[in-house]
């Protein structure tokens, strides 16, 4: 797999960008080795019916490396398909989500495994057992309960998805075609889904990476800013930030006391992270900036 960004631990809960919509799924794993740690992968697009392009995926990894995993997109009858871009073996276009499905109905899938790297052929399904609307934020989300058989599941064989944010169960949207358990004591559970950094589902804290404490601990987080070219970040803390362009490359790095202040001006338009480390804080966020 494609790794076109290296070492950038990413937040989601405070993401700013300009014009993108950003979905992010939070989920935890309790592995026997390492405990519990919190993860997150998310989506740059929309996955609402008729979306007018294609969306892309992404996935961060145990290292916090992002990996770009899937194009994406949804048709006008709400079926959302996703172009994995590499796996073990070459595989078509595989269709995730159909929210045109009715009670009774089956949704069969021919690919399954470990998404988003090890996904083969593999015959297995899901039966739709319940649908309802939901109306929020203007708009009308079908949402379906659907229970699945002939794999491995980690946290339930019934699964809920809602039309614009997939499914809210184990890692999230690739669920649909997770099936094959990993022998390294992993165990996934649903955390939340995030839509531009406001929680849209949350059963739970809203932990999203390694970071997050889990026993309570409030960390005390800079609150950054973007205003033209210019990254604001508002801290009483000691820190040291680093921002980052697309490629991953380091574009500054300077340890602050308080607040900072950086223009991107010369770097001109694109995608850029910035990353602040503090004692008991790591805190990140990305940005577009336009010309």
């Amino acid at each position: 797999m494609k790794n076109i960004y290296s070492g950038l631990l990413l937040m989601f809960l405070s993401s700013v960008f300009y014009g993108q919509n950003v979905i992010t799924w939070c989920y935890q794993n309790n592995n026997s080795f390492d405990g519990i740690t919190h993860h997150h992968s998310f989506l740059l697009g929309d996955l609402m019916t008729d979306s007018i392009a294609e969306s892309e995926y992404y996935e961060v990894d145990y290292l916090n490396n992002i990996y770009l995993v899937a194009n994406v997109r949804v048709d006008s009858t709400g079926k959302v398909y996703a172009k994995f871009l590499d796996c073990d073996t070459e595989i078509p276009e595989v269709l995730l989500y159909d929210y045109s499905l009715e009670v009774g109905d089956t949704m069969f899938y021919d690919y399954g495994g470990y998404p988003p790297g090890h996904i083969y052929e593999f015959d297995h399904y899901k039966v739709v057992v319940g649908k309802e609307n939901l109306f929020f934020d203007g708009k009308n989300h079908r949402r379906l309960l659907l229970e699945s058989h002939g794999g491995y599941y980690y946290e339930s064989d019934f699964h809920e998805w809602v039309e614009g944010y997939g499914s809210l169960i184990s890692r999230g949207f690739l669920n649909p075609v997770e099936i094959d358990g990993i022998l390294n004591g992993d165990s996934y559970s649903f955390n939340c889904v995030l839509e531009n950094g406001t929680p849209v589902f949350s059963p739970a804290n809203c932990y999203c990476n390694p970071h997050d404490n889990i026993d309570g601990l409030i960390v005390r987080e800079p609150e950054i800013s973007i205003s033209n070219f210019t990254v604001m970040v508002e801290s009483d803390e000691s820190y040291l930030a680093e921002i980052f362009d697309i490629t991953g490359k380091l574009l500054h790095k300077e340890f602050v006391n308080g607040s900072f202040k950086y223009n991107l001006q010369k770097s001109g338009a694109g995608l850029f992270f910035i990353r602040l480390s503090g004692n008991d804080f790591v805190v990140s966020k990305k940005f577009v900036v336009k010309s």
